[in-house]
Formats: structure tokens, C-alpha cells, sequence
């Protein structure tokens, strides 16, 4: 198979199109031409690029671009695919951890695969993709081929699995990314009421991550829930809810039984 002459187009300009872009560069990938409904932050994205041009057109079948890259929030996902129109040749490819691959087989007949980094982008920080792990899947061999050739350039981890199994994978990406974040802001909330600054709780934080993928996060599990202590578990949700914290309460309240239920599953919840 001819590798040489990939192509790229990046349909959006939000986090993951802005890495994305200097990853298919760095492998010597050209991104042509950059989308956005915004001409302005087409043109931002594009200033990125050693030769792509900006557009808000979504007519691509001029292009001499194979590669049609989608980095658009999920929920736009099958309104844009029913809309762009490409060249005959391209291979139009989603980075959604969610979207199953036939959001892009509706009312479209080109090849179509899913190239997922497992990652959170943010513009402001710069990321290593040799060390992203890169998940694909295709809607013919070919295009899985294809596929994995970008990818393993881009990482030292690719792997094949279908949409569904991919689902369940960001799942567990929000839970270990997101829900963890949030988790964070809320604490760093709490110490800014103390008049602490966030970065106390930086050591701790460390080590339990660093814990948790050393011995096994079973394994590595501490606190009050952990112990099944009910007085503990107890005065905090009250301490909350005098503090009018009536949300973070219930959310403290429900991590706590899930935690109890993990290691107590034949013990009464508190």
C-alpha cells in the first residue's frame, strides 16, 4: 500500500484539532486545508500549520487531501456528516470516544474509521503522542490498514477495537479523567475557603495516582469508606450539609457507598 501521499484535513479548530495538526505534521503528514464554522479560528489553526489554508466551506471534492479528520463535539458529529461533501477517494475519520462508527456511514458512502487518542487536550499544553495510546477502527480492511500505519507513526500503543468496546472505554476515561478533575476543582474550592493554596494537596494527589498504578487501585484504596467507618463517613456529610454543601453532601455520600460496597459488599451502608 502507498503511504506516501497522505493528506490531511482537520474539520474543527478546538483542543484536539490544535495537537492533532502538529501530530500529522511531525510525521511528515501535510494538513491542507483546516475548517471551522469560525473563518477566524480556522485561521488561528491554520497559522499552526506549515501550509494549510482556512476555510469554512464544507465542499472538500476539490481537494487532493485522503485524510478528513473530525474534531467536532460529539453532538455535532452526524449533522456535519450530512453536510460535508468530499472527494471520492477520501477516508472521513472521527476521534470520539463515544460515537459509534456508523454516525459516519449515514447518508455517506466513502471509507470511513475512527482514529481515538485517549487523551484530554487542552491548547495550552503541549502533549507527547509517542506516548498517547491511539484506538482504530475501519469499515474495511484497507482503511484499518491505513489507519494503524498513521497511528503507529503517531504512538507506540495502537489497538483495534469495535465502537462498542470503545465506548465503554471512554467510560472509564471520563471516570478516571474527568470525575477525577472535578473531584479536584471541589477540593480546591474547599481550600481556598481555608485560605490554602491548591498545591498542598499536589503531594498527596501524586502518590495516589502513582499508588494506585504501582500496587493496583484495589489494592491501593484508603479512608474512612475504605474502612468502612460510618462515624467518620457520617460527621462529614453532616459538616457538609451545615456548610449549605447540600450537592457536594449527596456526591460524597454516593462515592462513599460505592467505595463500601467495593470491599463490605455484605455490610449494611451507613
Amino acid at each position: 500500500m502507498e503511504y506516501l501521499k497522505n493528506k490531511a484535513v482537520i474539520i474543527g479548530a478546538g483542543n484536539l484539532a490544535w495537537h492533532l495538526l502538529e501530530g500529522l505534521e511531525s510525521i511528515g503528514v501535510p494538513v491542507t486545508t483546516v475548517f471551522s464554522r469560525s473563518f477566524e479560528k480556522a485561521e488561528q489553526l491554520a497559522k499552526r500549520s506549515f501550509q494549510a489554508v482556512p476555510t469554512n466551506n464544507m465542499d472538500f471534492t476539490h481537494l487532493s487531501a485522503n485524510l478528513f479528520f473530525l474534531c467536532i463535539p460529539d453532538d455535532a458529529l452526524i449533522s456535519v456528516v450530512s453536510q460535508i461533501r468530499l472527494p471520492s477517494k477520501a477516508i472521513l475519520i472521527h476521534s470520539s470516544g463515544s460515537m459509534p462508527i456508523s454516525a459516519l456511514q449515514n447518508n455517506f458512502t466513502h471509507q470511513v474509521g475512527v482514529l481515538y487518542p485517549l487523551q484530554t487536550f487542552s491548547k495550552s499544553h503541549k502533549v507527547e503522542w509517542r506516548k498517547i495510546p491511539i484506538f482504530v477502527e475501519a469499515s474495511d480492511e484497507t482503511t484499518l490498514e491505513k489507519l494503524f500505519h498513521v497511528a503507529e507513526q503517531l504512538s507506540e500503543e495502537v489497538f483495534e477495537i469495535n465502537s462498542e468496546e470503545r465506548l465503554r472505554l471512554h467510560i472509564s476515561a471520563v471516570m478516571a479523567s474527568n470525575f477525577v478533575n472535578h473531584f479536584l476543582y471541589i477540593a480546591s474550592k474547599y481550600l481556598q475557603e481555608l485560605q490554602l493554596p491548591f498545591s498542598i494537596i499536589k503531594p498527596l494527589v501524586e502518590e495516589t495516582i502513582q499508588k494506585a498504578f504501582r500496587i493496583g487501585a484495589y489494592e491501593a484504596q484508603t479512608g474512612p469508606a475504605r474502612q468502612n467507618d460510618k462515624e467518620t463517613l457520617a460527621y462529614h456529610i453532616e459538616t457538609l450539609l451545615q456548610l449549605g454543601q447540600t450537592q457536594e453532601a449527596h456526591l460524597y455520600e454516593m462515592v462513599s457507598k460505592s467505595i463500601i460496597r467495593t470491599y463490605f459488599p455484605h455490610y449494611d451502608l451507613f
